[in-house]
């Protein structure tokens, strides 16, 4: 095999090595469970900013006849700043149409201080 192709061939493996890291490193799951009344938004893997309209979308797929809404945040690995408002501007906005948010925020804003490779306990 020629120098060139094999420097194409490492340029090609590197290009898809940051892909993958990029990919890994912005990745969240967000999904919405209905069980009875009550519906559960389930989040999980790296918040960040580029996550926001993934997260907007999980949220307003709550019904507002749904008198309570849980927000399961156990299996975040990290969730920014920008998300973490976006979430508390979400639970104002249905607590103050009477609906019931359970949400720990104390353990979002500690997940956001700690490292990713931290567990928040």
């Amino acid at each position: 095999m020629n120098r060139r192709l094999q420097n194409q061939l490492v340029m090609v493996g590197v290009g898809l090595s940051l892909m993958r890291l990029l990919y890994t490193v912005t990745h969240l799951e967000a999904k919405v469970v209905e069980e009875g009344k009550d519906t559960h938004v389930h989040l999980s893997g790296i918040g960040t900013f580029i996550s926001i309209p993934k997260i907007t979308h999980a949220l307003d797929q709550v019904k507002p006849d749904s008198p309570t809404v849980h927000v399961h945040c156990a299996n975040l690995r990290y969730i920014d700043h920008a998300c973490i408002e976006v979430i508390e501007n979400w639970t104002e906005r249905l607590e103050h149409n009477g609906q019931v948010v359970n949400v720990d925020m104390d353990k979002l804003h500690l997940r956001y201080r700690s490292r990713v490779s931290e567990s928040v306990v």
